[in-house]
């Protein structure tokens, strides 16, 4: 009996540790596939029409790994252009998560001047966000994103693991989408500010039908 003792205290770790092994060895998460595929996101969306669709590179794809992903220029009856990308990714074995958008615009030369955490409410659905402004070589872009959990939004990568997380303990779900919308700010912030937003509340019926909750 003796030469057991000294093992006690590591065969009660592992006996504490035993249900989570266990647990994370038989747990399993399903693939949660879009509610529709994003080619079939609607061309015309109120008074916004599309001019552009842009396709991504196979070493972009490779990279960012998305299920599926949409990335398209809009303008409305009055020449006022909105830039909307979605990504989704369906939570199954193996897939990797959202890239953040912060490091795309600096990436490509952008400078970060501006950056604001907000809510706000858009048919009954609370929409936590991250506003951003950069600038390059004098001109300024204006971008606005969340990622969505099931009912849940934030811009904040800590609670996007979070709620993924308890989704996948408690739903047996991991998927997830990044909304970004980006607009030429070369009339002014507060323009775009309000073009950007027009153009939210406009989209913001189709996104729900395509993004499961």
């Amino acid at each position: 009996m003796r030469h057991y003792q000294g093992y006690t205290p590591y065969l009660l770790v592992i006996l504490l540790l035993l249900p989570a092994i266990l647990f994370v060895h038989k747990h399993t998460v399903s693939a949660v596939p879009l509610n529709k595929p994003f080619d079939s996101f609607p061309l015309t969306i109120s008074s916004w029409t599309k001019i552009k669709n842009f396709t991504f590179t196979n070493d972009i794809i490779s990279l960012l790994q998305p299920t599926d992903y949409l990335s398209r220029q809009y303008i409305d009856r009055d020449n006022k252009i909105a830039d909307l990308y979605i990504a989704y990714y369906d939570g199954g074995y193996n897939r990797v998560g959202i890239h953040s958008p912060l490091y795309c615009m600096p990436g490509n030369g952008w400078n970060e001047t501006y950056k604001g955490i907000k809510t706000i409410v858009i048919n009954n659905q609370t929409i936590n966000y991250c506003e951003l402004i950069f600038e390059k070589d004098g001109a300024h872009e204006y971008m606005i994103y969340w990622y969505q959990i099931g009912n849940y939004t934030t811009p904040s990568q800590y609670l996007l693991k979070v709620y993924t997380a308890l989704n996948s303990v408690f739903l047996n779900r991991r998927d997830q989408s990044l909304i970004r919308v980006t607009v030429n700010a070369q009339n002014g912030i507060e323009q775009a500010r309000n073009v950007a937003w027009q153009f939210v509340m406009d989209v913001q019926p189709a996104l729900s039908s395509y993004i499961p909750n």
